[in-house]
C-alpha cells in the first residue's frame, strides 16, 4: 500500500508535469505562428521577443525535469538530461566559442596576430590607431587653428554669389562662407565644442584599454545574431529533448500539434500571399511599408505574404511544402481526427494554396528547390512505403511514373494557362522570359559570390564578424554602384566563410554533417507512419538547403526558427545516448558524452534570459547618420567602418580647414570605394585646394563606378549646365568606361548627360548603343524611341522616324512610340494624313482610342491647323466624355478664341466628372471672369485653392481676382 505522503508528492509532481507540457506546447505553437507572421520576425522587437520565449521554454523544460518527472508513465531514471555526443557538441561550442571571440575587445598586438586584415582595417578607417584616439592629430591641429582665430585672408576672400535671375531659372541657393560676418581673431569653434574636443584628444579615447578591437568589424550585429543562434539551440533542445515517453500518447500527441501548426500555418501564410497580390495596395500585409523602401510600391505587385522579400516568401513554402503534402499521399501521424477522405481533401487543398503561392512568388530558386525536394520525397514514399499506407492514386505498380506525371502536367498548368492576358500568370510569364533571356539577376549573385572570395583570403581564419559581411563588402565590390549595396551575399555557404573564417566554417560545417547523419539513422529506424512525416521533414530541410546555394532564409528568424523545430521533431529520440552505450554490434562506442547537471544549466539559462531582456537593440544597419563633429568622431569610435560618419567628419572639417578634411574624405573613400558621395566629395576638395588633376580623376572614378545620373547631384538638370569643359569630360570617359563592363544601364546615364547639355545628335547615338546593348526586347524599344526623340530635337526628323518605326515593330502596342510618331515627327511634318494611317494602326494594335486620338490633336497643333485638333479633340470627348483632358484642351481654345461661354461649358463639365482637379476649377474661374459671371469665377477660384493651397498659381489667380473686385466695389462706390 502506498503511503500518502507519496501518494500526494506523487500527484503534486503530476500536476506540475502536465503544466509543464502545456506550457511547452503552447509556446512552440505560438513561435510557429508568430515566426513568419511577424514579417519573418527580422525586426528586433520580433526576434526579442522570440528570443525571450525560448529562453521561456527552457526554464520550463528544467522546472518539469526537476519537479515534474517521476508521473505520468516517465520514470526519472529516463528523464534526465540528455547525453550529447561529442561529435556534435565539440564542434558546435567551438562555433560558438569563435563567434564571443570576435565580440570580445583584444589588444592591439593579439588581434595583429590572429587577424592582421582586422588590424590593418583599423588603422585605415581610425587614423592614429592604437597609439592615439581616432584623428586625435587633426584635431589637435584643428585647436591649433582655432587659438590663432578667423584670419583676415578668411575675411578677404571675394564671394561669388548668383544672380537674382540665376538662382531662380536652376533653383540655385546662395552659398556664405563661414567665416562670413564674423572678425579678425574670433575663435571658430564653439566653447563647449571646444571642451569635448579637448577632452577627446586628452582622455577618453586615448587610453590603453580604448585601443582594444574587436575582430567583428560590426559587434552589434554580431551579438545579436549570437542572441538569434542561442535561442534557436534553445528551441531545438525543448523539442529534441523534452521529457516525454518516447512512442506514448503524449509523446505522439507533442509531436502531431505541432506538425499541425506548422502545416496550417504554412497554409495561412500561402494563402494571405494570394489574397495579397489580388488586393495590391503597396504595403506588406496592407499597412507596412518596409523602410528600405520609403513609399507604397503600388506599381509592382508581388506575392510574398508576411515577408518583404518574395524569395523568402517562396523559401518557406518550399521548407513546408513537403509537410502539408505528406497526408494527401499516405497515411501520417498528424491526419485530422476525421474520416480519411477529409484529411485528403483539407490538406489536399492546402497544398494547392502552398503550391500556387509558390509559383506565384516569382522565385527562381525557390521552384528549383521545391522541384528537386518534392521528386526525392516522392521517390522514397513509393520505394519505402507499404502499398496500403498510401493514397488510392499512389497504389499502382507504376507509381512512380505517375506522381511524375502528375507533377509535370500540374507544373505546366500552372505557367501556361494563365498566360492569356491574367496579371498574375504574365508575371509567371515574364519570370520565365527573363530566365531564359535575361541573366542580369544571375548575374549580379555571382559578382557577390567572386567579389567575397578575396574577402574570404583576407580574413582566412576568424572572418569579418557573423553578420559583418554587408560591413566588409563595399571594400570588395567591383560591381557598379546604382544606389544601393548588397547586404547579402545570397549565399549562406559563402557568407558563413567570409565572416567566421574556416575555423568557425569548417566547426558549423562539421556539426551540421554529424546532425544530418543522425537523421538518416533516424529515418531508417521510423515506422510507416512516422516515416512519412520524417520523409517530409527531410523534404523540406533538402529543399532550405538547396535554395541556401541562392539566397538567405535561414538568415530570416521567421524561416530558422521553423527549420530548427522541424529538425528537433525528426531528431526525437535520435540522441538518447548513455555514457556507456553500445554500438549494434556490441563494442562500446568512442563518443563521450556532454554531461551537465540540471542546476548549472540552470544558472546559466537565467543568465542568458537576463541577457536578452536587456540587450534587445537596433543592429548597426539602421544607424542614423551622425550630425556634428562630436558625435561623428563618437561614432567612429564605436563603428569605425561607417563611411558616412567619417564623411560628415570631413564635411566638418573643411568648413574650418580645408587641408585637416583630407584624412577623413580619403578614408570614407577607402571604407566604400564604390560611394559616389565619398568620391564626389573628395573631387571638391581637391578642386578647392587646387590640385586639379585629382578632382578629375576621382569625377572619372566615381561616374565609372557609380554610372548613374541620379546619384551625382552635380549633373542635375540646374547644375550640369554650370560645368566645365575639363568636368565635362572626365564625366564622358567615366560612363565610356563603365558602358564598356556594365552596359545600357550606363548607356542611358551617358545619354541624358548629353540630352542635358543641349549635345542631342550624340544623345541619339548613346541611346543607339543602349539598344543595342539591352537583353530585352522592351528596353530596346523604349532607347530606340529615346533616340528618336534626341534626333527630333537635333531637327533630324528623316532618321528620327527610322528609328520610330522600329522601335513600334518592337512593341506595336507601345502608346508613347506611337504618340512621338504621329504628334512630334509626322505632326512637324505637316503630314496629318499619314498621322490618321498610324492612329489607325494603333487603334488595330489594341492602343487606346482616347489617348491616340489626343495624339492626333497635339499633331493637328504642330501643322497649325486647328480646325483639325478641335475635330479630333471633340471626338476624343465622344470617345470617353469622363476624362477631362481633352475638355481641358478644348475649353483652352475656346477661351483663346474669346468664346468664354463655350470654355466655360468645358470647364464645368471637366469640374463635373473630376470635381477634385483643381486645374478645371481655376480655368472656369478665368472664363467665368471673362464672361462676367463673377458668382461662379468667385467660388471657382475658391475651389481651386481649396483643393491645391500649396499651388502659386491658384493662391494668386483667387487673390487678384479678389482684388479686382474690391477695387470694383470701390469704385462703384464711389459713384
Amino acid at each position: 500500500m502506498i503511503p500518502a505522503s507519496r501518494h500526494a508528492k506523487k500527484t503534486r509532481r503530476g500536476g506540475i508535469a502536465e503544466i509543464c507540457d502545456r506550457l511547452v506546447t503552447a509556446g512552440l505553437i505560438f513561435i510557429i505562428v508568430f515566426a513568419p507572421s511577424a514579417f519573418g520576425s527580422v525586426h528586433p522587437q520580433a526576434y526579442g521577443l522570440l528570443e525571450i520565449a525560448a529562453c521561456g521554454l527552457v526554464i520550463v523544460w528544467l522546472v518539469k525535469l526537476r519537479f515534474g518527472v517521476g508521473s505520468g508513465g516517465l520514470s526519472s531514471r529516463k528523464a534526465g538530461l540528455p547525453a550529447v555526443p561529442r561529435m556534435l557538441w565539440a564542434p558546435l561550442v567551438g562555433f560558438l566559442g569563435v563567434v564571443v571571440l570576435q565580440i570580445l575587445p583584444l589588444p592591439p598586438a593579439l588581434l595583429g596576430a590572429i587577424s592582421p586584415s582586422t588590424y590593418a582595417t583599423y588603422e585605415l578607417s581610425l587614423p592614429g590607431w592604437p597609439e592615439k584616439a581616432p584623428y586625435e592629430d587633426t584635431v589637435r591641429a584643428l585647436l591649433v587653428r582655432d587659438d590663432a582665430g578667423v584670419q583676415a585672408a578668411d575675411l578677404a576672400q571675394p564671394v561669388a554669389l548668383p544672380a537674382v535671375g540665376d538662382v531662380e531659372k536652376f533653383d540655385l541657393q546662395t552659398v556664405v562662407p563661414d567665416a562670413w560676418g564674423r572678425l579678425p581673431g574670433e575663435p571658430l569653434l564653439e566653447r563647449n565644442e571646444r571642451m569635448l574636443l579637448e577632452r577627446w584628444v586628452g582622455s577618453e579615447h586615448a587610453g590603453f584599454f580604448s585601443s582594444w578591437r574587436t575582430i567583428s568589424l560590426d559587434p552589434s550585429r554580431t551579438l545579436a545574431e549570437l542572441l538569434k543562434i542561442l535561442a534557436y539551440l534553445a528551441v531545438f533542445a525543448v523539442v529534441t529533448f523534452y521529457p516525454l515517453e518516447p512512442g506514448s500518447r503524449e509523446d505522439q500527441r507533442f509531436q502531431r500539434r505541432l506538425l499541425q501548426a506548422v502545416a496550417f500555418t504554412a497554409i495561412a501564410v500561402a494563402a494571405v500571399g494570394l489574397l495579397q497580390r489580388m488586393s495590391w495596395n503597396g504595403k506588406i500585409l496592407w499597412f507596412f511599408v518596409p523602410w528600405d523602401w520609403g513609399e507604397p510600391r503600388l506599381a509592382n505587385p508581388q506575392t510574398s505574404g508576411p515577408f518583404v522579400s518574395r524569395n523568402n516568401f517562396g523559401g518557406y513554402l518550399a521548407l513546408t511544402l513537403p509537410l502539408v503534402l505528406a497526408p494527401l499521399l499516405a497515411r501520417t501521424r498528424i491526419d485530422l481526427r476525421r474520416p480519411r477522405l477529409t484529411t485528403q481533401v483539407i490538406f489536399g487543398a492546402g497544398a494547392a494554396i502552398c503550391g500556387t503561392a509558390l509559383f506565384f512568388s516569382l522565385s527562381r530558386g525557390s521552384w528549383g528547390a521545391a522541384a528537386v525536394s518534392l521528386s526525392v520525397f516522392l521517390f522514397l514514399l513509393v520505394r519505402h512505403v507499404p502499398v496500403e499506407k498510401r493514397a488510392g492514386f499512389l497504389a499502382g505498380r507504376r507509381a512512380g511514373m505517375q506522381v511524375g506525371a502528375g507533377v509535370a502536367a500540374v507544373m505546366l498548368l500552372f505557367v501556361l494557362l494563365p498566360s492569356g492576358g491574367a496579371e498574375m500568370g504574365s508575371d509567371i510569364d515574364r519570370r520565365l522570359e527573363q530566365t531564359v533571356s535575361n541573366s542580369a539577376s544571375w548575374d549580379s549573385r555571382v559578382e557577390g559570390w567572386r567579389d567575397s572570395v578575396p574577402m574570404i583570403t583576407d580574413y582566412p581564419l576568424l572572418g569579418v564578424g557573423l553578420s559583418s559581411w554587408g560591413v566588409a563588402f563595399p571594400q570588395y565590390d567591383e560591381s557598379f554602384f546604382f544606389g544601393s549595396q548588397a547586404r547579402r551575399a545570397h549565399n549562406d555557404y559563402i557568407q558563413l566563410f567570409a565572416e567566421t573564417g574556416l575555423v568557425g566554417g569548417l566547426m558549423l560545417v562539421f556539426a551540421c554533417v554529424v546532425v544530418a547523419r543522425r537523421f538518416l539513422r533516424v529515418l531508417r529506424t521510423r515506422s510507416d507512419s512516422a516515416y512519412v512525416l520524417q520523409l517530409a521533414i527531410g523534404a523540406g530541410l533538402l529543399a532550405l538547403l538547396i535554395h541556401e546555394f541562392v539566397d538567405f532564409d535561414l538568415q530570416m528568424p521567421g524561416i530558422a526558427i521553423t527549420a530548427v523545430l522541424l529538425l528537433g521533431i525528426g531528431l526525437r529520440g535520435g540522441w538518447r545516448v548513455d555514457a556507456s552505450a553500445t554500438d549494434t554490434s556490441g563494442q562500446r562506442t568512442l563518443e563521450r558524452p556532454l554531461s551537465i547537471t540540471s542546476s548549472n544549466l540552470s544558472a546559466v539559462v537565467v543568465v542568458v534570459f537576463l541577457v536578452l531582456v536587456f540587450s534587445q537593440r537596433t543592429p548597426g544597419a539602421s544607424r542614423e547618420a551622425p550630425r556634428g563633429m562630436m558625435a561623428s568622431l563618437r561614432s567612429i569610435a564605436d563603428f569605425p567602418v561607417d563611411s558616412n560618419a567619417h564623411l560628415n567628419l570631413s564635411v566638418r572639417f573643411s568648413d574650418m580647414s580645408l587641408t585637416l578634411a583630407q584624412s577623413s574624405v580619403n578614408a570614407a573613400v577607402m571604407i566604400n570605394p564604390s560611394s559616389p558621395g565619398a568620391r564626389d566629395a573628395r573631387a571638391v576638395l581637391a578642386t578647392r585646394l587646387g590640385n586639379r588633376d585629382m578632382a578629375l580623376a576621382d569625377i572619372e572614378e566615381s561616374m565609372f563606378r557609380a554610372p548613374s545620373r541620379v546619384l551625382h547631384p552635380v549633373l542635375s538638370v540646374a547644375e550640369v549646365s554650370w560645368l566645365s569643359k575639363e568636368v565635362r569630360e572626365a564625366t564622358e570617359r567615366g560612363f565610356r568606361r563603365a558602358m564598356k563592363s556594365e552596359g545600357y544601364r550606363a548607356a542611358v546615364s551617358l545619354a541624358a548627360f548629353y540630352s542635358d547639355i543641349s549635345s542631342h545628335s550624340v544623345a541619339a547615338e548613346v541611346w543607339l548603343q543602349a539598344a543595342d546593348l539591352a537583353p530585352r526586347h522592351a528596353d530596346k524599344a523604349i532607347f530606340l524611341r529615346q533616340a528618336a526623340r534626341e534626333l527630333v530635337k537635333a531637327g533630324d526628323l528623316a532618321q528620327s522616324e527610322v528609328l520610330i518605326r522600329r522601335s513600334i515593330a518592337m512593341a506595336p502596342s507601345s502608346l508613347k512610340s506611337r504618340r512621338v510618331l504621329i504628334t512630334e515627327i509626322l505632326g512637324r511634318q505637316d503630314n496629318l494624313s499619314a498621322a490618321v494611317e498610324e492612329f489607325s494602326r494603333g487603334i488595330e494594335s489594341g492602343i487606346d482610342e482616347y489617348e491616340l486620338t489626343l495624339a492626333l490633336a497635339d499633331a493637328g497643333r504642330l501643322s497649325q491647323v486647328p480646325e483639325f485638333e478641335v475635330r479630333k479633340l471633340e471626338h476624343a470627348i465622344r470617345v470617353n466624355p469622363f476624362k477631362p483632358k481633352a475638355r481641358l484642351r478644348l475649353g483652352k481654345i475656346y477661351l483663346a478664341r474669346r468664346r468664354y461661354d463655350l470654355a466655360a461649358q468645358e470647364f464645368r463639365l471637366a469640374t463635373n466628372y473630376s470635381p477634385r482637379l483643381g486645374e478645371a476649377w481655376y480655368l472656369l474661374g478665368l472664363a467665368s471672369e471673362r464672361a462676367y459671371d463673377f458668382d461662379t469665377a468667385t467660388s471657382a477660384y475658391q475651389r481651386a485653392a481649396d483643393i491645391a493651397p500649396q499651388s502659386a498659381k491658384f493662391a494668386r489667380g483667387l487673390a487678384v481676382f479678389s482684388a479686382r473686385q474690391d477695387i470694383g466695389s470701390d469704385l462703384g462706390g464711389d459713384r
